[in-house]
């Protein structure tokens, strides 16, 4: 039988199937005892009729045996503490500890099971908490609300006869610290608010970018100390303090600025309202193996730029080069605006290959022309273009790794000398340079980032970047595109030029054109072709 509360009437049936001590284990066999022991009943409520016996009536024996195997049933109960009305001053109070929290959810599941004895055997307040010790002591408690019990004892005060366990008085208490919205016990005053007077003289010899150990740093406290010796603190109490301090507070001094940044707390933003083509973001990246230069073939690692679309994480547009420069830059842009459209935002770093005339120039820049922003992120915060930061790791780092040639940082330094001595020796033998060609690494580039465009990525909840500009595309977005023919003026750099006497010069070259005979002294924007010295295009300035 099931019984989760004292009642003062059971059945015979009830009876016969708890097997009471001094009562009979049959239905028939107790109502021959009701009879003769003449116990008090009344009539059963319900269906089923009958008769039901008085609690009082049975034998001191049977009422004690009823009693006991309640208080075991509530006892080993699963105890879930009630959820607490937070008062005024729990909602001021500064957040807990790891530690203040434990203690207190362990004594509001102390409080409820106490709760839940005294509704169920009807007993009062004290005795329930006098049974619940009672059994821990005796190693009869449910094991989970035994280490509850011992995890929300304090343990602090003077130590009495309870051992692990609080006292009844304790326990009372509890109660009226609930009451009051203060159940989780107090903690002393942490020591960073008494900063002992020898802590600023010690920080000055300790915080140094030549980073001391304590005990170096102490050597040198300890031989500058003006005071008494007696005063002189050692160089544990040193430690301590040290260990007491904050983890940012620590590191002032020790290190600089910028890599204080990787310690402290950063503004996330939030790209859920970001459209596609709304933010492009942009960086370059020297490729981590070397590859076959495209002029005479010996070993180089080239500059990689690539572009990716902050609101779906898709790459869209990237180029290769010698080295990092504005044309490289000006590449991998027309490479993404003739395939994905123009962006409004073109956030980037400081880098000489974003921040010259060919980019911002408000006549001849490539960004007034195709009518985009461009923003630059703070110097040395890489935290702020964390999309593309990280993109070098998930793409291009990835793809280095795949290639025999790769000499990242945290490439075997043997492994990576053998095989600086193969590239060199071959090209200084004249033999075959074990490397990519030029084209089979535009071509491995390009299967690599298709690769990326088409994996699940984190930030995404999972879906790929192709996916989610295919969702925007679902939704009704559409990429503001170039018209046709638009490139070729859009692309070519610019600069402008004096006309004199129907000539240009241009890059140490002279063009004349008979079409410019009405422009002479006048300053005209001229388009060039970086490939083809044989081609320009001139139009009129925003002044003219």
């Amino acid at each position: 039988m099931s019984q989760t509360e004292l009642k003062t009437h059971y059945s015979a049936a009830e009876l016969a199937e708890m097997r009471l001590p001094g009562l009979p284990a049959s239905v028939s066999g107790i109502f021959r005892a009701a009879q003769s022991g003449s116990w008090e009943s009344c009539k059963k409520k319900g269906r089923g009729g009958g008769y039901e016996y008085a609690l009082t009536s049975l034998p001191p024996e049977a009422i004690k045996a009823i009693k006991d195997r309640l208080v075991t049933k509530l006892v080993s109960a699963p105890v879930v503490a009630l959820p607490a009305v937070k008062t005024k001053e729990q909602q001021l109070e500064l957040a807990l500890t790891s530690r203040q929290q434990t203690v207190e959810g362990a004594r509001k599941g102390v409080l409820v099971a106490i709760e839940r004895l005294m509704a169920g055997c009807g007993v009062s307040r004290e005795a329930a908490i006098h049974t619940l010790l009672t059994q821990a002591k005796a190693g009869m408690l449910d094991p989970h609300l035994d280490m509850m019990l011992r995890a929300a004892h304090d343990g602090r005060g003077r130590k009495g006869l309870n051992g692990p366990y609080p006292s009844i008085r304790t326990i009372k208490g509890w109660r009226a610290l609930e009451k009051e919205g203060h159940l989780a016990p107090k903690t002393a005053m942490t020591a960073l608010l008494d900063v002992p007077e020898w802590a600023a003289a010690f920080l000055r010899l300790w915080q140094l970018p030549s980073k001391p150990s304590v005990a170096h740093a102490y050597e040198q406290f300890s031989r500058e100390w003006a005071g008494s010796p007696e005063a002189l603190p050692s160089v544990h109490q040193v430690r301590r303090f040290i260990g007491k301090l904050g983890n940012v507070s620590r590191q002032t001094g020790r290190i600089g600025p910028r890599e204080m940044k990787n310690i402290k707390p950063f503004v996330r933003r939030d790209i859920s309202d970001l459209l596609p083509n709304d933010v492009w973001t942009a960086d370059g990246h020297t490729f981590d193996a070397e590859v076959q230069h495209p002029f005479h073939g010996k070993p180089f690692r080239p500059e990689i730029t690539a572009i990716i679309d902050v609101a779906t994480r898709r790459i869209v547009g990237w180029s290769v080069g010698l080295a990092e420069s504005s044309l490289a830059v000006l590449d991998a842009i027309t490479h993404a605006v003739t395939r994905e459209g123009v962006m409004a935002i073109f956030y980037v770093d400081n880098g000489s290959g974003y921040k010259n005339d060919l980019q911002r120039n408000e006549s001849t820049g490539i960004m007034g022309r195709l009518g985009a922003e461009m923003h630059f992120a703070k110097p040395y915060n890489s935290q702020a273009k964390g999309a593309v930061e990280r993109l070098h790791q998930s793409v291009f780092v990835r793809a280095a790794r795949e290639l025999q040639s790769y000499i990242g940082v945290d490439m075997d330094r043997e492994a990576k000398l053998a095989q600086f001595k193969i590239t060199r020796k071959a090209v200084k033998t004249g033999g075959t340079v074990n490397l990519i060609s030029w084209p089979q690494f535009i071509e491995f580039i390009n299967k690599r980032i298709a690769d990326y465009n088409a994996r699940p990525h984190s930030s995404l909840n999972g879906i790929s970047p192709d996916m989610k500009l295919a969702e925007f595309i679902a939704l009704g977005w559409e990429p503001h595109t170039l018209k046709p023919g638009e490139d070729a003026y859009l692309f070519r750099p610019q600069v402008e030029r004096v006309i004199r006497r129907g000539e240009i010069q241009l890059y140490g070259n002279r063009y004349f054109s008979r079409e410019l005979e009405e422009f002479h002294g006048e300053q005209l924007r001229i388009g060039y072709d970086v490939n083809d010295a044989s081609r320009y295009g001139f139009m009129p300035t925003m002044a003219g």
